[in-house]
């Protein structure tokens, strides 16, 4: 009776563990919608628009990103590297899609300017890239605590 019970209690704590390291890994993988919305909330809050003000901005603001994924997705595709031919018509490409996403940036920027004053569409502007910069250096920091937690734990086993 005893033996069943300490093998069924290390068996649910096993299960338990394993719960969580997957919820951890989870956790550590990029979730764009997840990313969206944090973005969303940081800047509205930070430009302080009000309810009717989000409202009226995010549907804009939306169509204007998912615009710019489709431009940005059209950088990725795939190429030969080898290729000079491959690679001038890869940079020419690029280039087009860099002039087609800062042609949707001043298309999108008079919308916002339709609907919110001047001085809260530079504050989501401003605050959009200061979310981007304190996303990319929190990226940073985690990465980097994972490498050293993992060499410690390197120099551990190897003791």
């Amino acid at each position: 009776m005893i033996k069943k019970s300490i093998l069924l209690l290390t068996v649910l704590i096993f299960s338990i563990s394993i719960n969580i390291s997957a919820q951890n890994k989870d956790n550590r993988r990029f979730n764009p919608e997840r990313y969206q919305a944090d973005m969303e909330r940081y800047i509205i809050k930070k430009a302080d628009l009000s309810a009717s003000e989000s409202a009226a901005f995010l549907p804009v603001y939306r169509e204007m990103k998912k615009k710019q994924r489709a431009v940005f997705e059209n950088n990725n595709r795939k190429f030969n590297r080898n290729s000079d031919a491959e690679c001038k018509k890869y940079i020419q490409q690029r280039d087009a899609n860099e002039l087609q996403m800062k042609k949707l940036q001043q298309q999108y920027h008079n919308k916002f300017l339709k609907i919110l004053p001047a001085s809260k569409v530079y504050k989501l502007l401003r605050e959009e890239e200061n979310f981007h910069r304190h996303a990319f250096n929190k990226a940073l920091e985690n990465r980097n605590k994972r490498n050293d937690q993992r060499k410690r734990n390197e120099n551990k086993n190897r003791n």
